[in-house]
């Protein structure tokens, strides 16, 4: 057949192309529904500390990759903690997770042979102890190893990157194979140790056999975001692991709800909890669970399975479990059902180190080992989760609802009283209701009296800052140090405010402090008690229909429970006192009152909570039970005690936060129990601040070197601008007079007009960049890049990011159309520590240059920032009575600023094939040496790998030079491997464009082309 004419070539081409990429999209489609997952025949292995790594087909690992799997091992085997700092791109992840993985499935092959000769489990029968004389050729069983001595070698294991010669042969002397017996052992023991049995006589006694299995371990892997989690399972489905280690994902429901109407509500954690309570309307995908006997780890896997992945993300199994027969709600079947057998379990941040959330999330950390993906602000996340804020609104919000429970009671009561004779009645229905309402009274009245005393004392560290002086922003506001706070507390005005919880393993204490512990058991039973009062388990029998109708009217509002809840919890931080340290000395408050302009009072109030609660009243349902009063609710809509909860400063909104100085607190509770904990990121530059902060010891730590070439990195510092003039982004510098935004304005429209594709520009503040916006919109400068460049801002609403980012990425892919004729591109102004600077994937062109304005140091008059630096000076001296040690307060500061420049500067640089520039305006970066000139600042701490290359270019026409030379040999580059790239396929297909042609026609409809 001949080819086709010319004429009707372009149709039929374009008719082609259509079929052609709908059919790739149906094959993406298909692959996307069901990956492949990989066997273990076809993936690499590579032995690292006696422990064989699996990696994905025909992969070698970058030496940084084997570098970081070798520490982590170590890290496991030996229980110490670990440190990771890896370049994006350097395959961090997937080191990470073949590491963790290639352990637990060894450690798995432990755990079974220890049960297999566990003398109380095993299946093998239990060998006679042997006489002396057979001592020596007697292997040693589990119970014997417990109690050998362990006698650790010399070895150094934090030595710096080598190269892979170096690192092998390193490897090979620090790593000793594990014997069969050591193998038997409860917990590995350090890598290269000796094990000295203790040589006794063994007696032939009857004793109960001990049980010698080996506890179960489980690997907690966090990340930020619920996003990032999607991304860290991707590179876990290109292991031979996946399928093999079992895993789950804890999400809130905000993100895994596929229930129409509760997914339409603008709180679907309240709606979702409302419709699964006794009374509520229930939920179907949840009853599915039970009725379709999923409620098991192995039979809802084979269902995920069958419907969706082997290998999921949150994504995949809510699509799968919303398309399958019968829908199952993916919420309770990953954190209820798939948790229980999972050996890997992934999660945000939250779920590990808040208190409140882990304990609500069933998050079991003990023995386990704890990864925390992007780490970097590790820190700040532990302080912020071992601090709280309580509102004078959510307090008085609180005596409200408890002064409504008394209502309540009182009205059931005299119901009760009243109960009619008529043998016709549902008198047996209110059996034990008295009973349960005299012990509903006794707990009500206990978190009554908490709550009144946690009112006064609010009203009395607010008593002085009602008249203050208005500062910045009209706020009132003042700072309270530890022993203020803890005078206060203790004030015995409120006696009752102030407890201790009982420490596991705690001695005897003293009268006071037993008093302190017994009213913790007290207010938390009545907390649990009313917070779960219509569960079963607190009556101690079934709850019939009738009864939980009673008991579900006094359950808790979500508000007052998160209340009661932050307290507790406060206090169990502040009040504890182990090992030498008092945690009182790391707190400190701050009040705060500013015009509201909504008032709480109006938008909530007594009324507005009479009205919610009223519809649960407790004395409905019982037919004739009780006598129906035509007057029941006068006197009780509009409470006379109502005068009582007067507003400290009406229309203004009152907060008193208990700030944590220390992260130490929130880190070792949540951590202090597990096997190992291992912060990674690609920016923990700088390290410095980690362990005095964090109050735990890396022992093994590392910092990867850069796999990106070094002639693919373009890396600047710029001290002068343009015009010469010096360029230092200090608050007095910005704002005496428009100086340095002038030189900054002509500085991006510079490299907005040399570098082609995305381009994100970093400021310090939103005023900075507002104000260097407005001066280039004045002077129409912004206009001229316009017609090159689509121009956009980082919203400051999480909700307008996705749109921000779509257009943005629009004028990079397509910038002809979405810009015009000499469109290249797209330039993002974004702040340091914004959504923008972290989280985000810029890829290749979504990010060819990053414009570093300053040095983020954090707000220096913000009070959080004074008072962290003035504890850190105080804490640091030689003699200071501070738990802990931390580095002095500038350090911190510094630290703190460094940090977050390092995480925006990742943004650009993403994997190996990579390029990108890197400019960093300021001349702080900088320092002058009589031997060799410019060169970079000792105390910057900038990461590695960027550092090594940083230029420092006093002329700025050198820098713009070099700048174009560099970005025409990227853009040469990548012309000459996507030429190369075309003629490898074409030769590999061997073929012609005839032949193609014949090849198209065989796979295409014949109506398509005639």
């Amino acid at each position: 057949m001949q080819q086709p004419s010319t004429s009707t070539s372009n149709s039929r081409q374009s008719t082609l192309a259509g079929f052609i990429q709908k059919t790739d999209r149906s094959a993406r489609n298909k692959n996307m529904k069901r990956k492949k997952v990989v066997l273990e025949s076809e993936c690499e292995k590579m032995k690292i500390s006696g422990i064989d790594v699996k990696l994905p087909p025909k992969m070698k690992p970058y030496p940084s990759q084997k570098l970081m799997m070798f520490r982590i091992l170590q890290s496991l085997k030996s229980c110490q903690n670990a440190m990771i700092e890896s370049p994006t791109g350097s395959g961090k992840t997937l080191g990470l997770l073949s590491s963790v993985c290639a352990w637990l499935q060894n450690y798995q092959v432990q755990r079974q042979d220890a049960k297999t000769i566990c003398r109380k489990h095993g299946v093998r029968p239990p060998k006679p102890p042997p006489d002396d004389e057979e001592w020596e050729n007697f292997p040693l069983d589990v119970s014997e190893l417990e109690s050998s001595e362990v006698v650790p070698t010399s070895s150094d294991y934090t030595f710096s990157a080598k190269g892979i010669s170096e690192i092998e042969e390193v490897i090979d002397e620090d790593i000793t194979v594990i014997s069969p017996v050591s193998k038997r052992k409860s917990v590995d023991a350090a890598v290269g140790t000796q094990v000295k049995p203790k040589r006794q006589k063994i007696e032939k006694k009857k004793e109960e056999v001990e049980c010698t299995c080996l506890p179960r371990i489980r690997i907690y892997y966090g990340t930020r975001t619920h996003k990032q989690i999607g991304q860290v399972v991707k590179e876990f489905s290109r292991l031979p692991y996946a399928g093999v280690i079992k895993h789950t994902i804890l999400a809130s429901r905000e993100h895994s709800c596929i229930h129409a109407e509760v997914k339409a509500s603008h709180d679907i954690t309240a709606m979702c909890k409302e419709r699964i309570a006794h009374e509520g309307l229930g939920c179907a995908h949840k009853q599915n669970i039970r009725a379709a006997r999923l409620d098991a780890g192995p039979e809802m896997r084979r269902f995920v399975e069958k419907h969706g992945e082997t290998v999921w993300d949150l994504e995949d199994l809510v699509d799968a479990l919303s398309n399958s027969t019968p829908t199952i709600c993916p919420y309770f079947a990953a954190t209820r059902v798939l948790s229980e057998d999972a050996d890997l379990i992934f999660c945000p941040f939250n779920y590990l180190l808040e208190p409140i959330i882990r304990n609500s999330s069933d998050v079991h950390m003990d023995k386990s080992i704890v990864i925390l993906d992007e780490a970097h602000n590790v820190e700040d996340t532990c302080r912020q989760a071992a601090s709280f804020d309580f509102t004078e609104a959510e307090i008085i919000g609180a005596m409200e609802e408890f002064s409504m429970k008394k209502m309540f009671l009182r009205k059931a009561n005299e119901r009760l009283l009243r109960r009619s004779p008529n043998p016709n009645s549902n008198e047996d229905a209110a059996e034990g209701i008295p009973e349960v309402l005299d012990e509903i009274e006794r707990h009500i009245a206990v978190l009554t009296n908490f709550v009144q005393k946690l009112h006064d004392w609010l009203v009395f560290v607010t008593s002085d800052v009602v008249n203050a002086p208005a500062k910045f922003g009209g706020r009132q506001t003042k700072t309270m140090s530890f022993t203020a706070l803890s005078n206060s507390l203790k004030d015995p005005r409120w006696n009752g405010l102030y407890f201790k919880r009982k420490e596991n393993g705690e001695g005897p204490v003293s009268e006071e402090d037993e008093e302190l512990h017994k009213l913790y058991e007290q207010i938390t039973k009545s907390c649990g008690f009313m917070c779960t009062i219509d569960k079963s388990s607190q009556t101690g029998a079934p709850v019939d229909e009738i009864m939980a109708k009673v008991l579900s009217a006094y359950k808790l509002s979500g508000n007052t429970i998160a209340c009661l809840e932050k307290f507790i919890y406060f206090m169990t931080f502040y009040s504890r006192n182990a090992n030498g340290i008092n945690n009182m000395t790391t707190y400190k408050a701050f009040v705060c009152i500013e015009k509201e302009y909504q008032s709480s009072w109006k938008s909530g109030g007594f009324g507005k909570i009479s009205q919610a609660l009223g519809s649960q009243s407790p004395w409905t349902g019982f037919g004739n039970a009780f006598d129906n009063d035509e007057d029941e609710d006068v006197g009780w809509k509009e409470p006379k005690k109502a005068a009582a909860f007067k507003p400290i400063k009406p229309e203004h909104k009152v907060t008193v936060s208990l700030w944590c100085m220390i992260p130490a607190l929130a880190f070792r509770d949540a951590f202090s129990g597990c096997r190992s904990v291992i912060l990674a990121s690609g920016t923990l530059t700088p390290v410095d601040t980690f362990e005095s902060e964090l109050g735990m010891t890396f022992k093994f730590k590392m910092e990867g070197d850069q796999v990106i070439p070094k002639e693919q990195i373009f890396a600047s510092v710029i001290p002068r601008g343009p015009n010469g003039g010096r360029l230092c982004a200090t608050y007095k510098n910005i704002n005496e007079n428009d100086s340095f935004t002038a030189e900054l304005s002509a500085i991006i429209k510079s490299v907005c007009e040399t570098v082609p594709k995305g381009i994100l520009c970093f400021f310090p503040s939103y005023r900075l960049l507002e104000k260097v916006w407005n001066y280039m919109e004045e002077r129409v400068i912004l206009k001229k890049l316009g017609m090159i460049k689509e121009i956009l801002k980082e919203p400051r609403r999480s909700s307008e990011l996705a749109g921000v980012m779509e257009q943005y990425e629009r004028a990079i892919e397509d910038p002809k159309v979405i810009i015009g004729p000499r469109g290249t591109g797209a330039l993002m102004f974004a702040v340091f520590r914004g959504k923008v600077s972290e989280g985000i994937d810029f890829t290749d062109d979504r990010a060819r240059c990053v414009i570093s304005v300053g040095i983020p140091y954090p707000n220096a008059v913000d009070e959080l920032v004074v008072e962290k630096k003035k504890y850190n000076d105080e804490s640091s001296k030689p003699k200071s009575a501070m738990p802990i040690k931390t580095l002095p307060g500038d350090v911190w500061y510094a630290t703190q600023a460094y940090r977050a420049l390092n995480q925006a500067l990742g943004r650009c640089l993403r994997h190996k094939n990579d390029w990108g520039a890197l400019v960093l305006v300021d001349e702080r970066f900088m320092t002058n040496s009589w031997s060799q000139g410019p060169i970079v600042a000792p105390q910057a701490k900038i990461s590695k790998w960027v550092k090594e290359q940083l230029v420092i270019y006093d002329q700025y026409s050198d820098f713009q030079v070099e700048l174009g030379e560099f970005v025409e040999r990227m853009q040469n580059r990548d012309r000459s491997a996507k030429k190369k790239e075309v003629e490898e396929r074409k030769n590999e297909a061997g073929l012609d464009d005839a032949t193609e042609w014949k090849t198209f026609k065989k796979s295409v409809p014949s109506i398509l082309i005639g």
